[in-house]
Order: C-alpha cells, then sequence, then structure tokens
C-alpha cells in the first residue's frame, strides 16, 4: 500500500477508535459514501455524506479497538482491500468480541470517498445478547 494510502487509513482508524469527529472529517470526503451489506435490522446499509458518516460511526453503542491492518489488494482506480482485527466492545454488557473486518476503501487526493466493509453478524449478535432486554435500545 502506498504510503499516502496507508496514512488516511491509519487515521481514520484511529479517528474512529478515539471518536475524534474533527480528525474523522479531515479524512472522509464530503460526499463520501459508506456501505455496511451485513448491517443488522436497525442500521443502515448505506450512509452519505461526511457528516451523516461521522454522526453514525461516533454513536454506534460499541467501542472499536483496532488493530493489525493488512493491505489485501490495491487496483488501479484507486480501490484498497484491507483487513482489520477489531476488538468490539459494547459498555452496557461490558462484552467484547472480536472482529476480522475486510474493508474496500477508495481513497482520492488524501480522502476516503467510498467505504465498503464487510463483518460476521453472528459475532455481533453474541456480543449483544447480553443487551437484549426490553429496557436496551437494539440499533446500532
Amino acid at each position: 500500500m502506498n504510503t499516502e494510502n496507508s496514512r488516511v487509513l491509519n487515521t481514520y482508524f484511529r479517528a474512529v477508535q478515539n471518536r475524534n469527529d474533527r480528525k474523522l472529517l479531515a479524512v472522509l470526503h464530503p460526499n463520501a459514501t459508506f456501505e455496511f451489506p451485513y448491517a443488522l435490522p436497525g442500521s443502515p446499509k448505506e450512509i452519505n455524506s461526511s457528516f451523516s458518516i461521522r454522526d453514525f460511526l461516533l454513536q454506534r453503542k460499541f467501542l472499536s479497538n483496532y488493530r493489525e491492518l493488512q493491505e489485501i489488494d490495491e487496483t488501479n482506480n484507486g480501490l484498497v482491500v484491507i483487513e482489520v482485527e477489531s476488538e468490539e466492545t459494547f459498555p452496557q454488557s461490558r462484552r467484547s468480541c472480536l472482529q476480522h473486518l475486510i474493508c474496500k476503501v477508495g481513497i482520492k487526493e488524501g480522502k476516503i470517498f467510498y467505504y465498503k466493509e464487510f463483518f460476521n453478524p453472528l459475532i455481533r449478535l453474541e456480543c449483544l445478547l447480553d443487551l437484549a432486554s426490553p429496557d436496551i435500545d437494539l440499533e446500532f
């Protein structure tokens, strides 16, 4: 992966992990599109615009601790395919789960303009089992 793409991706993952809205907006293209094909019920499968993406990522019900970012492939049209390990912690239940995310990311001029994240929804649901009570909102 080239140095610029590596910098952008590391900045993005650190910003999400630290819930830093300023840094997150700095690496998102204003018209970015994020896709989550395996989104759980109540979560969007697609989000458009940097502000909407920021709001969604910073208000999720779980915290992410990203590590081991590895490039899988880089295409000629600016798309990078990466694998990243993420420990997701749900503060309400104090449960954590380990996800291996596969992400297809479009980066141009130092900004993410496209992001598609594949995760295992069954692992995320397992972490939510302790949260399944009438008093807790299960939206992500």
